[in-house]
């Protein structure tokens, strides 16, 4: 990322503090890897202002590096590189055992010459059941520009959306294992059935690290299927 990019990333973040006079940063890393050479790397960084004692908005930027294999319809090797901006606009609630969280991201980049665009909208909510275990559940929906996932095709737009759900089990008092399903389809047809599992130690409130397996098992002539790993250590305060 650019010079350019990080001191527009820095104005952005800081109109709401200029707007609101108190905020709180976030900032993090987050990185996958697995099949066809896939590799990302999303750096990020956010601030969050408390709207009240109970819920809190975050604005908070993304800087997307990817890329990974494919063969054409020729059958030469090539390699997908994109580089992509998201910004997203989280709502976040909390009250006794309840969580709640709304999102909404743009992203936008050049990819193989094209502009690619992305709009996605995410919520969750998680809830208590006892002080060891709780229950998630989430709808995910994205719109986006196909030639980042497709290059030697035509470029078009794919709606696609994912239903979820996990468990977040505390092993100990700064460890949670948190496995969770999903199903997902798109507009193209596509169906997927991913399972993941991780775990997440926080040495502090405001530090955490987090380690995950992913089995991604997709119905389509384009192979994406199979396992990933992922990691990420995040900051929030």
């Amino acid at each position: 990322m650019s010079i350019k990019h990080w001191v527009s990333a820095a104005s952005l973040l800081l109109i709401p503090a200029l707007l609101f006079g108190e905020v709180y940063p976030q900032a993090g890393l987050e990185t996958y890897t697995g099949p066809n050479g896939y590799l990302s790397f999303s750096p990020w960084a956010a601030v969050r202002v408390s709207t009240s004692p109970n819920s809190s908005v975050i604005f908070k930027l993304y800087r997307h590096l990817l890329n990974f294999d494919y063969v054409t319809d020729e059958g030469t090797a090539m390699t997908q590189d994109a580089q992509l901006s998201n910004f997203t606009l989280v709502y976040y609630y909390q009250k006794g055992k309840l969580d709640f969280y709304a999102a909404g991201s743009y992203l936008t980049g050049p990819v193989r010459g094209l502009s690619y665009y992305g709009a996605a909208l995410d919520s969750g909510v998680e809830y208590k059941l006892w002080k060891f275990l709780t229950v998630t559940a989430g709808v995910y929906l994205l719109n986006e520009n196909s030639v980042l996932w497709f290059p030697d095709q035509a470029q078009r737009n794919i709606l696609a959306y994912s239903l979820k759900s996990g468990l977040k089990i505390k092993l100990l008092t700064q460890l949670i294992f948190n496995p969770n399903v999903y199903i997902l389809k798109n507009s193209d047809g596509v169906t997927a059935l991913t399972f993941s599992a991780g775990l997440v130690y926080m040495p502090q409130d405001s530090v955490s690290i987090t380690v995950y397996y992913w089995r991604y098992g997709e119905r389509s002539d384009y192979k994406f299927a199979g396992n990933y790993l992922s990691a990420g250590l995040n900051f929030y305060f």
